[in-house]
C-alpha cells in the first residue's frame, strides 16, 4: 500500500493533467511551477509511475487538425475462436489506433472494436477492403465520426479542495 500523496505530489498531478508544456525541457517548466528543479519534477513523476499512481503521459490529437478526415469505429462480428487472430491481423495496420474485444450484447452483436483514422475516403475504403480480406468472412459495421464534440482528460483533483473528484 502506498503512503498518502503529499501536497507537492497533488500539485504535480494537477500540472500533469493540464496542458503539457510543448518545449525542449517540459519538466523544467513543471519543476519551476512546483518550486523544484526539472530533474526533481521528472523523478517525482517517475515515482508516481513506479507506485502505480500514474499510468502514462500521452498526447491527445485532434485528428482532423493533422489531416485525418475519416475517423471510424469499425465493429466486427468475429467467431469467438478467431477473435485473437483477427485482432492480431488488424493491429498490424498503422491506421488502427485502438483495438479491443468486448462481450456481445443482444442490442449490439459485435465483439471486436477497431478505431481507424485515414486521410481520405478513397484510402479509407482501400483500408477497409484490406482489413476485411484479412479477417473474412465476418460481418462488420462502420460507425463514422461526424464531428468531434469534446476531448479532455480525467481530472483527479479539483483546484479548490484538493480532493479526489
Amino acid at each position: 500500500m502506498n503512503p498518502p500523496l503529499t501536497d507537492r505530489q497533488v500539485d504535480l498531478i494537477r500540472l500533469l493533467q493540464d496542458e503539457f508544456p510543448l518545449c525542449e525541457r517540459p519538466f523544467d517548466v513543471l519543476g519551476h511551477a512546483l518550486g523544484v528543479s526539472g530533474e526533481q519534477a521528472l523523478e517525482m513523476t517517475r515515482e508516481l509511475q513506479r507506485q502505480g499512481r500514474l499510468k502514462r503521459i500521452a498526447a491527445a490529437l485532434y485528428h482532423r487538425n493533422i489531416g485525418y478526415t475519416v475517423n471510424s469505429m469499425l465493429v466486427w462480428d468475429v467467431p469467438e475462436e478467431r477473435v485473437s487472430e483477427a485482432a492480431a491481423a488488424v493491429t498490424e495496420f498503422p491506421q488502427v489506433t485502438h483495438c479491443y474485444v468486448r462481450r456481445r450484447s443482444p442490442q449490439f452483436d459485435y465483439n471486436l472494436y477497431t478505431m481507424v483514422h485515414e486521410r481520405s475516403e478513397v484510402r479509407f475504403l482501400q483500408l477497409l477492403e484490406e482489413m476485411e480480406r484479412r479477417i473474412r468472412p465476418v460481418r462488420y459495421s462502420s460507425l463514422r465520426s461526424l464531428r468531434e464534440l469534446k476531448k479532455t482528460g480525467m481530472k483527479y483533483f479539483s483546484e479548490e479542495s484538493g480532493d479526489l473528484i
